[in-house]
């Protein structure tokens, strides 16, 4: 599991397109709203 995160980690600073990282910067976003809507 960690292998393949460092490796998806690794894949995704060798490419380096904003539309990739927009979409990183989104699901995280999302993750955070989500955590926020449960912890309340």
């Amino acid at each position: 599991m960690k292998r393949s995160y460092r490796k998806y980690l690794w894949h995704l600073k060798r490419s380096d397109t904003p539309v990739m990282a927009g979409l990183a910067f989104g699901v995280i976003a999302f993750t955070l709203l989500i955590m926020q809507f449960l912890m309340r």
